[in-house]
């Protein structure tokens, strides 16, 4: 991604909290103070039309506590619709918000992240407040109620590791999407009284490994996934460990926080170094000045390579595309091993466990539906596959383009190549040049793609490729 584009800027609203955690003590040393000046209307007036806010998709509402800060909810009025808003919240004051959503006439542009840390007084002893349990239950009753996007979020220490499941499959009840990682000391933590949340025993790390992958294999099972998110998920012991240090942090390159005051950060809670301040120069300015440069240097040479904070690691992951299809494999290798492979992939009945990277989320109707691909996806081909048969259609094609050339490539080694050359739905045979012998994956590349971006179709952004309903194996 170019450092002139920005997939995310996240907003510290506040440093205060009205929880009590026992992960952290940002409660205990808020950075609120009221000699410093808020960012007013004027400036964010200024902020919204810079060129690298207005190209940002996604925006971050977070604190501390968002829902007890007034820039919190000026800020949120104000925030065009075009954007994709996470807010971050304990559920310890939600009438607000949850009123908020209720009027809004844009509920799908919200995704509620609700703190959650163990079942019942598991819960309220980590998070320091009695009843906090409760109060996120109603919270995410209330946003599945309304139909508003959510998110169970879950910070593992040892008090809580041993209901990692319990909590994700409670996620699952209220139609929650379910994020986790480990409790951390250090940087932006200032937790160093209670090391023994923090410092897990052999054994305990066994039990949270096979307790992730049990979440991991669910999760596949589903119809859509997150391969970075799920690759995340599997890395988290390896991070404590100190094995994962392999991956490259995009700190700064892909992503920003922005305080109340003004002050501009990377996405990294281990270096909070400003880079600038919006009260004094546009967004714009402080993105490509001397400090951004000094601090992105600094980050590289950091090279710490695993990082334990997901809202990073797995923007990291998702930019690695080798890492990422490598990653990926190894856990739906390890998926679908002693289970029975299916002869077809059938979005209609949302059949995935063969796919690899490169897809998008399901689409269409009841009668027709299918996905996305990339320009280059792949899946598993099971072993004995003598050919394979896709039912789908090309994205849009100009008059003057010529056909467009896919090829097939297992271990390196191109195994076929068809040609496409209409947008209309039909079937498409591709014989392979032997018989494939064990479950492999198989890349599919296009040698073209279609953006509806970039042809002024819409605001789709992605880089597309063919739309899937239905592909077949035939073994000998």
């Amino acid at each position: 991604m170019e450092q002139d584009s920005l997939n995310e800027i996240n907003f510290f609203t506040t440093y205060s909290c009205n929880s009590r955690c026992q992960n952290c003590f940002i409660w205990k040393n808020s950075k609120d103070a009221s000699n410093k000046k808020e960012l007013g209307l004027e400036k964010t007036d200024k902020l919204f039309s810079d060129p690298l806010f207005v190209q940002c998709p996604n925006i971050g509402l977070a604190g501390g506590e968002p829902t007890i800060s007034p820039f919190f909810w000026n800020l949120l009025e104000i925030l065009p619709e075009n954007k994709r808003v996470t807010i971050t919240t304990n559920a310890l004051n939600s009438t607000r918000l949850v009123d908020f959503l209720s009027r809004s006439r844009n509920k799908e542009g919200y995704l509620i992240q609700v703190s959650l840390d163990g079942l019942e007084d598991v819960n309220d002893q980590v998070r320091g407040v009695k009843g906090a349990y409760q109060k996120t239950i109603d919270l995410l009753k209330k946003l599945q109620e309304l139909d508003v996007e959510r998110l169970v979020s879950f910070t593992i220490n040892r008090l809580n590791y041993h209901q990692l499941d319990d909590c994700y499959e409670l996620a699952n009840h209220y139609g929650a999407e379910f994020s986790t990682r480990l409790a951390h000391l250090g940087g932006a933590y200032l937790n160093k009284q209670n090391r023994t949340l923090y410092e897990f025993e052999k054994k305990e790390l066994e039990v949270l490994d096979r307790l992730i992958e049990t979440i991991i294999f669910q999760e596949l099972e589903k119809p859509c996934q997150s391969p970075p998110k799920l690759i995340f998920m599997k890395k988290i012991t390896d991070y404590y460990r100190g094995i994962q240090k392999d991956l490259p942090c995009k700190a700064l390159k892909t992503g920003m926080v922005i305080d109340l005051y003004g002050d501009v950060f990377p996405n990294c809670p281990v270096i909070m170094k400003s880079i600038g301040n919006l009260q004094e120069e546009c967004l714009s300015d402080i993105w490509k000045g001397e400090k951004a440069i000094e601090v992105r240097k600094e980050i590289d040479a950091f090279k710490c390579g695993g990082c334990w904070n997901d809202c990073q690691a797995v923007t990291n992951i998702a930019m690695d595309k080798d890492f990422i299809e490598k990653e990926y494999e190894k856990l739906k290798f390890a998926f679908l091993e002693g289970r029975s492979i299916p002869d077809i992939i059938d979005f209609s009945q949302d059949n995935s466990s063969l796919l690899l990277s490169g897809w998008h989320n399901l689409e269409g109707n009841a009668l027709l539906r299918f996905r996305w691909t990339e320009q280059e996806f792949s899946i598993f081909l099971p072993s004995g596959t003598t050919s394979v048969e896709i039912f789908g259609r090309l994205a849009p094609l100009r008059k003057s383009d010529s056909p467009i050339i896919m090829d097939l490539t297992t271990e390196q080694k191109k195994i076929a190549s068809l040609a496409l050359s209409d947008s209309e739905w039909r079937n498409y045979s591709i014989s392979l040049e032997k018989p494939i012998k064990d479950l492999t994956p198989c890349k599919f590349k296009l040698n073209r793609y279609y953006c509806p971006r970039e042809e002024g179709a819409s605001d789709d952004g992605r880089k597309l490729g063919l739309a899937i309903n239905k592909i077949r194996f035939a073994r000998n």
